[in-house]
């Protein structure tokens, strides 16, 4: 015959039956002794775990929205720079890069090269090929003058030295 100690209220019964006279030990008819029945420990450290992924993830958002880590810094040192932007298509844009929500940046100030044929010399038959810098808003269709770009569509970027004559070009306004 197995002994139980009687319940008084400060007790529960754990899963395999036996009786936790202090939620701290457990004693079964045999005489063995558990620490295992917490109460609603187990809870609160569920809670607790919960409660502090939904805190991280809610400094995560606020950085990556905020820029408030090493992505800023970066930002900031774009700010007076011009920078080449090459997309994965094979196309090379030039203009100011900034952050333009999660996944997407703003390209203003947009140029992009254009190769053009000339003759060679006049009254030549021969042609060369020509390249000029043409700022995007003068494009037929006449785009206001901020592209923006997915960060998928982005396979990197540099900042120009001010010596360029591609940013030479741009901060002339030509």
């Amino acid at each position: 015959m197995e002994e139980t100690t009687p319940q008084s209220s400060s007790s529960c019964v754990c899963a395999d039956k036996c009786v936790c006279a202090d939620k701290n030990t457990c004693t079964t008819g045999r005489g063995i002794c558990r620490t295992h029945c917490f109460g609603r420990r187990p809870l609160r450290i569920v809670a607790a775990i919960i409660a502090f992924v939904f805190v991280l993830t809610i400094l995560a958002w606020c950085d990556r929205s905020l820029h408030l880590s090493n992505s800023s810094y970066t930002e900031k040192s774009m700010k007076n720079k011009v920078q080449a932007v090459f997309l994965t298509n094979g196309q090379v844009y030039f203009g100011t890069l900034s952050r333009n929500g999660f996944d997407a940046w703003r390209l203003t100030n947009a140029h992009y090269l254009e190769k053009s044929q000339v003759p060679a010399a006049e009254g030549s038959a021969e042609m060369k090929t020509q390249t000029t810098v043409k700022k995007l808003t003068q494009d037929m269709h006449m785009p206001e003058d901020a592209m923006y770009i997915s960060h998928k569509n982005i396979l990197f970027w540099q900042n120009l030295q001010n010596s360029s004559p591609i940013a030479q070009v741009i901060a002339s306004g030509k």
